[in-house]
């Protein structure tokens, strides 16, 4: 059917176009910029909130890398994910074994195995002949000087830092700059970036003396006339990109209020347009109606979580404009110094008696 092909359509194409307004360009040369002029072991961390196009900012800034080297080597800029795919907790040894898997190492394991798949691939054991986190860093940094990766981009960093205890929080700067010092001289840069959660190394760079810069991707503000006429254009490029399936000025006539409720992400508002397709697509509608958006907005509950993500970003980088020592609210969580099943006196009544 006819409107089956316009809902599917509208689908991809929403999934695979990314928007890059004018802050999105800006972002991404200031980060060229740093990297070109930037000196050997230098950390760059790109943080920004849920939604606001880090993930994709990393994947250009990835690219326009790799387009730069002469002659091009794709192993120039190397992109890592320290999320991985089946959710498991962080670990340091998964993420050289993947760093070794993606620079088509043959150290890793058994070295190479007699032959090649008949795809060309170069196949992996995944016993490796080593145990210790040390010794897969050593053979990774040893990897990417062989391949000439210059640079080693982390994307999802954040994802470092969860499950992660207070005592170990330390680990993760310490072995970002020692991958950038390596004794080995590259990769010369580090490159991590993900959400506000990765500002809780701030303070132990600081402390250390790492050389680390902090780059922000701010979501866009109303109060800004550019970030305005970005928004408005999104929303305009969203609409033709559904082509049929939208009815024509839904999302520009509706963009103030889609704005108030992703807060200027971009990423909160593709999110939010997919839902909404799906949700019309049970209810088997002919088009999509703002009814059907407005029910894909994000919970309050996201939007709390949102707004309490961008104040923190936003205070920080305030701070430090100001030459102040930057903090974070979320970065020392309230714990309780009870034991699990003590009483506490103050709430529970049980036990006291009379004052009188």
């Amino acid at each position: 059917m006819e409107r089956d092909y316009l809902r599917d359509r509208a689908t991809r194409a929403i999934k695979t176009q990314s928007i890059e307004t004018p802050l999105f360009t800006d972002t991404l040369n200031d980060l060229l910029a740093n990297i070109q002029f930037a000196p050997r072991g230098t950390v760059l961390v790109c943080v920004g909130p849920t939604g606001s196009g880090v993930a994709t900012l990393t994947r250009r800034l990835t690219s326009e890398l790799v387009a730069r080297t002469q002659p091009e080597n794709h192993y120039a800029a190397l992109e890592l994910r320290a999320r991985f795919p089946t959710d498991t907790p962080f670990r340091w040894k998964n993420f050289f074994e993947s760093g070794l898997e993606a620079l088509n190492d043959p150290i890793l394991g058994q070295r190479r195995r007699a032959s090649e798949s008949e795809h060309g691939i170069t196949e992996f054991s995944k016993s490796a002949t080593w145990t210790t986190r040390d010794q897969h860093q050593t053979q990774m940094a040893n990897a990417a000087h062989r391949r000439g990766c210059t640079t080693l981009l982390i994307s999802e960093a954040h994802h470092m830092l969860r499950r992660a205890k207070a005592s170990d929080l330390d680990a993760v700067p310490i072995t970002l700059h020692q991958l950038a010092n390596s004794r080995f001289g590259l990769p010369a840069v580090v490159v991590a970036t993900g959400s506000y959660e990765l500002l809780r190394i701030s303070n132990i760079c600081a402390a250390s003396d790492f050389p680390t810069k902090f780059v922000h991707l701010r979501p866009l503000s109303p109060t800004i006339e550019s970030d305005v006429k970005a928004w408005l254009s999104c929303c305009a490029t969203y609409q033709e990109l559904m082509g049929g399936y939208c009815p024509s000025n839904l999302l520009v006539d509706r963009a103030d209020a889609l704005f108030e409720a992703t807060f200027g992400c971009i990423g909160w508002l593709q999110r939010t347009l997919l839902r909404a397709i799906a949700t019309s697509s049970q209810s088997d509608a002919a088009q999509l109606s703002w009814d059907h958006i407005r029910d894909s907005l994000p919970t309050k509950r996201e939007q709390k979580n949102l707004a309490l993500e961008i104040e923190d970003g936003a205070c920080f980088f305030s701070e430090e404009v100001a030459g102040e020592t930057p903090s974070l609210r979320s970065s020392t969580p309230h714990r309780s110094k009870r034991r699990v099943g003590e009483r506490n006196p103050s709430r529970d009544q049980v036990g006291r008696g009379d004052e009188q």
